[in-house]
């Protein structure tokens, strides 16, 4: 499980308010009425977003589209050759 942690931290290092996205977006309506559960985001926050070609400005930060997508691009390799690794080695 090493190499999973690894291949996660590195992505979670790479995107570090990707989960601050998530939870605000999954519970918008909570923080709109400022009753989520960050106390760093108030439903003044939510009011703007903007896209600026492959980036977006929310919440006090940015992401970065293509970073974002490498990022993920990584997790997934390595995620595959882990279960790849896995199954060819149940076969010997």
């Amino acid at each position: 499980m090493p190499d999973i942690d690894r291949a996660l931290h590195k992505f979670n290092i790479s995107i570090p308010f990707l989960k601050k996205f998530r939870d605000v977006g999954e519970h918008f309506d909570e923080y709109s009425v400022d009753s989520g559960n960050r106390n760093d985001v108030t439903r003044f926050d939510l009011q703007v977003g903007k896209w600026n070609n492959d980036s977006f400005e929310w919440l006090g930060e940015t992401l970065n589209i293509l970073d974002t997508k490498n990022a993920a691009k990584e997790l997934f390799i390595v995620m595959r050759d882990i279960k790849n690794n896995f199954f060819n080695q149940e076969k010997l």
